[in-house]
């Protein structure tokens, strides 16, 4: 599941953010979260209340996300907003939890 998250990021994506090395930490981290998520469903019930559909474009969609934060900050990452939009609108807004 980590290499075939980590596929669609090559050379070029992270060449073209103005902080390769951070864009580069942010999507790693992104890939592993992803791919566990994605593994858990394999244990239905055990693994998640309900079978959440998280795809490639969510993480796709996330990793733009932090690249576009990171192009327009000024000073230190912007690492509380790509968390927030990642972790509770994108991944987040697939859970639905009413225990």
């Amino acid at each position: 599941n980590l290499q075939q998250a980590m596929k669609p990021f090559g050379d070029s994506f992270f060449e073209a953010c103005s902080r390769p090395a951070d864009l580069q930490q942010v999507v790693t981290c992104l890939c592993l979260f992803h791919a566990a998520s994605v593994a858990r469903k394999a244990y239905g019930t055990a693994g998640w209340n309900n079978a959440y559909p998280f795809t490639k474009e969510d993480l796709l969609c996330s990793a733009n996300i932090a690249k576009s934060r990171l192009d327009d900050a000024l000073g230190e990452p912007p690492w509380s907003e790509i968390r927030y939009m990642t972790s509770e609108i994108l991944y987040g807004g697939h859970i639905t939890d009413d225990q």
